[in-house]
């Protein structure tokens, strides 16, 4: 495992999404976005080992959608 020190690690994401319905049979609904769906959602991670115990990690991280 390899970070800015050698006992954490960083991971960070982003995803944009345009998901559209189609073949619905309503032009209401045909071609909209997904209800409920995000165009984006992003995320960021730490993992931090604990040199006392082996195989033990403390993370936290956090969403966006």
């Amino acid at each position: 495992m390899h970070g800015i020190v050698d006992d954490e690690r960083l991971r960070a994401s982003v995803c944009i999404l345009d998901a559209k319905q189609h073949g619905t049979g309503t032009s209401a609904t045909d071609g909209k976005r997904v209800p409920g769906d995000p165009e984006w959602n992003a995320n960021l991670w730490a993992d931090y080992r604990v040199a006392a115990v082996p195989g033990l990690f403390v993370n936290g991280g956090v969403y966006f959608n």
